[in-house]
C-alpha cells in the first residue's frame, strides 16, 4: 500500500532553519513511509513512533532526534 504526505507550506520554509542532521532524518522518514508504509517506519532502528494524548490524541508523532518530532494522523 502506497502512502501519501500531505506537508503544510511551512515544512520548506522551516525545514531551511533546521540542521541538516534533522532535514536528513526527515528525508528519510518520508521516504519509508511512501516505499514502506508505516509496518516499514517501525521496523527501522532510530525512529520512535508515539501516539498522543489530549487534544492531539487522533494524531501520532515520530522523534527525529531528542528535540525534534514530525506530528501526523
Amino acid at each position: 500500500m502506497k502512502w501519501k504526505i500531505n506537508e503544510s507550506h511551512k515544512v520548506k520554509k522551516e525545514s531551511k532553519k533546521l540542521a541538516t542532521e534533522i532535514v536528513q532524518h526527515y528525508q528519510a522518514w518520508k521516504q519509508i513511509i511512501i516505499d514502506q508504509g508505516l509496518e516499514g517506519m517501525l521496523s527501522q532502528h532510530g525512529l520512535h513512533e508515539e501516539h498522543l494524548h489530549g487534544g492531539l490524541s487522533h494524531e501520532r508523532s515520530v522523534r527525529l532526534n531528542h528535540r525534534c518530532l514530525v506530528i501526523g494522523a
